[in-house]
């Protein structure tokens, strides 16, 4: 049998890869729950100040959503 060896190269690019890989799709979920989030957090508290689209209420000032 033939014995094959994984170079210390080839196994630090893989794991740069992977981490690449791990990150982006980290960020890629926390866009979207940020996005949800956003979109649950508008309320019509703010509707005299945010005509049609509310806002969030942070700190006795409206934050418009839209």
């Amino acid at each position: 049998m033939k014995r094959s060896k994984v170079s210390l190269r080839k196994l630090l690019l893989a794991a740069a890869f992977a981490g690449a890989m791990g990150f982006g799709t980290m960020q890629a979920v926390a866009s979207g729950t940020a996005e949800k989030a956003q979109s649950n957090s508008c309320s019509w508290v703010c509707e005299s100040d945010c005509p049609g689209f509310g806002g969030s209420y942070i700190a006795g000032v409206c934050y418009c959503c839209g």
